[in-house]
């Protein structure tokens, strides 16, 4: 079949299709309405435009007959024509938080845990996770971003992903209405942000994961010029007309065409690329510095309606790359996320954030946005969220047997005799739980501080009142116990000083299960299924083991962390001497297993010291005034403003915001 025939024989299924479609949408209703022309005038024009770079991914209410009948009722401009079907949360972005009204319901799993429904939208769209390393090969060359039909088939890895890989998706304001990123500098800014991922991790970016219509051509991918007197003047990244002017429907095959169908539908039931926890975001906010025509200006990322929206759902379900920049951290603020449609009206009304359609605001970002936060549990009842979180962390789950036989050894030890408590990688075999523990088995949680930088408790002291702790709970010996040091993979603190073999680094594998860890770590101390034990007593260096030939007593030396003098030991590492209810950590874990209502060893004089030693937070406001007390002390200066947005997260019913409450309302 030559070229000529193929070309004539895609013209005739489209019209057939469209046609087809035309003519359900007529048969619903009464009276049918003619088309109408073409718009004439400037203005209706550059309202679409607009509208069409605001919502890159615009979803339609109801599929076939509400485009058909759009199409055929309602003058379109070309880019208008090419958004009408799938609806995106974001203005310029690449990425949708999620469907019109009727398309979402409160029922159904939790999106964040849901894997299956995950894999197959996936598979459905066959959707193109792009491999970093091929990404890495165009930045280095120069080149920009292919639409998704023209990615080479080795880039990418179509369907459901693999498990072994991180995946990263990637929301960011559009550089022009041709093209999101037609000089590279999303791309270069994304593979910086990556730089210490690996080449076979898969990112996913709807421009390069779905077949975009209006690219016929592939391109070499160089960079693109505009003509300062008009629209881009490169045609491969611009949009086609029939022969008539009609915009064109779709350039699409068949089977590019049902793929898109399968990626929008997976989007109208469920924001997969931002509820979805397996997902990591990258947030790509960085505008082109560069004099371009006013029709070719985008907003920037914080003043969207889209974008605001769409980030407060992925502050909710996934874990952010980098959410220390300045501008995508005040959309992470713990404050900015407690009531989310609140925030998104007041914005709205006061100016600082826009929409081009006025009516989306209401009738599509606020509906949908509440739907997905009605279908998340409270940490507190996320019984899937928080056996996700053990399995992919692989959590060891530390025997309270074997914590028993470490304090009686400890006990008989020679009086010169080194014995510190395992770190993970340590543990002896048969003496933890990976993962999950059995149903049957309970589960306790350690909250406490570190006696000093290198180990938790090199006394073992803290071992000893944990074995007196879990004997007063009455504790079986096969019960579970989780204590940061050996449940989480670390890295070495000790080389041979100590007498004991070397610790050895961390692999990739642990690396990563140990930063999955630290995102959703206060889900362990605001669980309902688990007990937190708090020991919050401090421990005297002068009882740290001594080690011959080393300087164990530690000397005063400035931290810049704390902008202060501290003792600090050549082996032991900064000695922390700050009381349990005055560090960060300690605070926000209290905090969260109070609010729960989950501490097992609450009437402990210890631990009634602690309670009674300031007046505990019940709401973000409180927390965030007890974290600018200044003696709140953290041991990394960005600590404070992420453990308020975990408190937030973890303490709060997020479903609330359905309801247009504030996301405590419920309580946890």
């Amino acid at each position: 079949m030559d070229m000529a025939h193929m070309a004539e024989l895609n013209a005739r299924l489209r019209r057939e299709a469209d046609s087809g479609m035309v003519d359900a949408a007529r048969a619903t209703k009464k009276e049918r309405q003619p088309p109408l022309p073409l718009p004439s005038t400037a203005s209706a024009e550059a309202m679409d435009e607009a509208r069409a770079y605001e919502a890159p991914l615009a979803y339609a209410a109801d599929e076939a007959a509400a485009k058909a009948h759009a199409r055929s009722t309602e003058p379109r401009s070309p880019a208008k024509r090419q958004c009408l079907e799938p609806v995106a949360v974001c203005a310029g972005a690449s990425s949708s938080v999620g469907a019109p009204a009727d398309a979402l319901g409160a029922d159904g799993p939790d999106p964040r845990w849901d894997d299956a429904g995950f894999n197959e939208w996936a598979d459905e769209a066959q959707l193109q996770f792009i491999l970093l390393g091929y990404l890495r090969t165009l930045r280095k060359e120069e080149k920009i971003l292919p639409a998704a039909q023209w990615i080479p088939r080795h880039a990418y890895h179509a369907g459901a992903p693999p498990s072994g890989v991180e995946i990263y998706n990637v929301i960011h304001v559009k550089g022009t209405k041709e093209h999101p990123d037609p000089w590279g500098d999303h791309l270069a800014d994304l593979v910086e942000h990556l730089k210490d991922a690996d080449d076979s991790d898969l990112v996913l970016m709807t421009f390069c994961a779905r077949p975009q219509r209006h690219y016929t051509a592939a391109g070499d991918g160089s960079h693109t010029e505009f003509n300062s007197n008009g629209p881009c003047t490169d045609s491969r990244l611009r949009q086609t007309t029939e022969s008539d002017g009609r915009p064109c429907w779709t350039d699409l095959t068949v089977e590019q065409e049902r793929r898109l169908r399968a990626f929008e539908d997976g989007l109208k039931r469920t924001s997969w690329n931002v509820t979805y926890s397996g997902l990591r975001t990258v947030v790509l906010h960085r505008k082109p510095e560069r004099p371009l025509p006013a029709e070719h200006r985008g907003r920037a990322i914080h003043e969207s309606v889209w974008v605001t929206a769409e980030l407060m759902l992925a502050a909710f379900c996934q874990r952010i790359v980098n959410s220390s920049d300045p501008e995508v951290k005040e959309h992470f603020s713990a404050s900015a996320l407690m009531n989310p449609v609140q925030r998104l009206r007041e914005g709205y009304q006061s100016g600082k954030l826009r929409i081009t359609i006025d009516s989306d605001l209401e009738g599509i970002i606020i509906p949908g946005l509440t739907r997905s936060l009605a279908r998340m549990v409270p940490v507190r009842k996320d019984d899937s969220g928080f056996r996700a979180f053990c399995i992919q962390s692989r959590i060891g789950w530390i025997k309270v047997g074997f914590i028993r036989r470490f304090v009686s050894a400890h006990q008989r030890r020679a009086q010169d005799e080194v014995l510190l408590f395992p770190r993970r990688q340590e543990l002896p075999r048969g003496s933890f739980y990976e993962g999950m523990p059995p149903e049957n088995r309970r589960r306790f949680a350690v909250s406490h501080g570190w006696a000093c930088e290198n180990h938790p408790t090199p006394s073992s002291e803290r071992i000893h009142r944990l074995a007196l702790a879990l004997k007063t709970a009455h504790a079986d010996d096969d019960d579970a116990v989780f204590l940061d040091y050996a449940s989480l993979f670390q890295n070495p603190r000790f080389g041979t000083r100590l007498g004991l073999p070397p610790q050895r680094d961390r692999t990739a594998g642990e690396s990563k299960c140990f930063r999955t860890a630290l995102f959703e770590m206060s889900r362990m101390f605001a669980f309902g299924g688990v007990k937190v034990i708090v020991l919050p007593q401090l421990e005297r260096w002068q009882d740290f083991p001594a080690v011959l030939g080393s300087q164990n007593a530690p000397v005063p030396e400035f931290s810049e962390v704390k902008n202060r003098a501290c003792e600090k030991s050549d082996l032991w590492g900064w000695i922390n001497a700050v009381p349990y209810e005055n560090r960060g950590w300690c605070a926000a874990e209290f905090s969260c297993a109070l609010k729960a209502g989950i501490i097992a060893n609450l009437e402990d004089p210890d631990v009634q010291r602690v309670l009674h030693a300031r007046a505990w937070p019940q709401n973000v406001d409180e927390y965030q005034k007890m974290m600018d007390d200044p003696a709140i002390e953290f041991t990394d200066k960005g600590d404070s403003d992420f453990v308020a947005y975990l408190f937030f997260k973890m303490s709060f019913d997020l479903s609330a915001a359905q309801h247009g409450q504030p996301s405590g309302a419920h309580g946890p």
